[in-house]
């Protein structure tokens, strides 16, 4: 029972740290429950025997009564903005955990998600065997991350997490999961076991085309509706150069090994009904993959074009998200494609910069008159425990 409790206390900090916060509750945790006596053989067992008691409950949201450390690892975002005073490692997420449910992570290292730095170094941590209690696998795509937790799965490096999942995840995480059929969970499970908890995203995401509308209005452009216009709108700020010196970026693209990643192509895809690297129906019902499509060709004639005239920095495939972060952050870039979160993650680099910057979205009609768009992946990270980690306060008890 303490064992599962063990890991419990570990799964819940982390997926408060990691995914979202859950409110605390009253403390369960009974400790002291072991009578190591021996009976008196000549004592009648009916009047010497304690009444049966009720089995031991465990409120995964209780606060516990010492304070229960594990060791962590983070993947930081360019410019995070804190309240003055806090930082990754104290702010008022951590102390209101600590509040609720008196666990605390204590961080080993953090290292940048762009760029793949926190991978390559967790990367490093998995082959020298040094690993935190419980920690983050990141990917580019599902296929990355199924293959990190494959590698700790064989090394016998983290919990078998199938029966605390099952007892304490709440109803509103089983929901969840239950929305999309139970696919996330399915796609991680290995040999029918559950490893590690992954992050569930929406399966769509529509690319938008985020355009610098101050500039689009300063030089009197119109608003685009196809894939025409927004590059006649690219044309115009590669030739009136809104930023100066030559340095303007009409379209702030890079390559990456998913269309729809940041900065990605996805929006040019989705005009001709392009799903590079998917697998999916075509209107007869055949199975088709995406990626060698006649219409894929066709959105890589139009990329082409874009970098022959111009329109794509030169080293465009080469660059990483946080090099295009640091475009994004000087003002330079005119168009990119992005979803509708992008108001809050990366587009406000701009305006820390150039306050009077407005980025502005358009819903762009693909060549046969409709709004594309494919589905994405439904996870590119999951919390994982490391197998036997030593959780001081359950050290009597593990």
């Amino acid at each position: 029972m303490y064992q599962g409790r063990k890991w419990i206390v570990v799964l819940t900090a982390c997926l408060l740290v990691f995914m979202s916060a859950c409110s605390g509750g009253a403390d369960n945790n009974n400790s002291n429950n072991n009578n190591n006596s021996t009976a008196d053989p000549t004592t009648n067992p009916a009047e010497s025997s304690a009444p049966p008691t009720e089995p031991e409950t465990f409120d995964p949201f209780g606060k516990y009564p010492e304070t229960v450390e594990f060791t962590t690892v983070k993947a930081t975002v360019n410019n995070p903005q804190f309240p003055e005073g806090q930082s990754y490692e104290d702010n008022d997420f951590n102390r209101f955990m600590q509040e609720q449910l008196n666990v605390k992570p204590v961080f080993q290292w953090t290292q940048p998600q762009d760029g793949f730095a926190y991978k390559q170094k967790l990367d490093l941590a998995i082959a020298g065997n040094d690993i935190p209690d419980v920690f983050q696998i990141m990917g580019s795509s599902v296929q990355d991350v199924q293959a990190t937790l494959k590698r700790l799965v064989d090394a016998d490096m983290v919990e078998d997490l199938t029966t605390v999942f099952e007892q304490y995840a709440s109803p509103a995480m089983k929901e969840n999961y239950a929305s999309e059929n139970n696919r996330t969970l399915d796609l991680f499970k290995i040999d029918g076991k559950i490893y590690g908890i992954p992050d569930q995203q929406g399966l769509e995401n529509f690319n938008f085309v985020w355009i610098r509308e101050d500039w689009r209005k300063q030089l009197g452009l119109p608003e685009p509706k196809t894939m025409d216009d927004v590059i006649a709108i690219a044309k115009a700020f590669k030739e009136k150069d809104p930023y100066g010196g030559g340095k303007t970026v009409p379209i702030a693209m890079q390559m990456e090994s998913e269309t729809n990643g940041l900065f990605g192509p996805g929006f040019v895809f989705d005009q001709y009904e392009a799903f590079p690297r998917m697998f999916y129906k075509d209107a007869s019902g055949e199975l088709k993959y995406g990626g060698i499509e006649p219409q894929t060709k066709e959105a890589l004639k139009v990329l082409s074009q874009l970098y022959k005239d111009g329109l794509l920095e030169r080293d465009f495939a080469m660059k990483d998200t946080g090099q295009l972060q640091e475009v994004l952050a000087s003002g330079r870039a005119g168009i990119v494609g992005q979803a509708w979160w992008a108001v809050w993650y990366p587009l406000f680099m701009t305006l820390q910069n150039v306050p009077d910057a407005d980025w502005k979205p358009y819903v762009i009609t693909g060549e046969n008159g409709k709004i594309n768009f494919g589905a994405t992946a439904p996870t590119r990270s999951m919390v994982v425990v490391k197998k036997g980690s030593n959780i001081p306060s359950f050290r009597s008890n593990g």
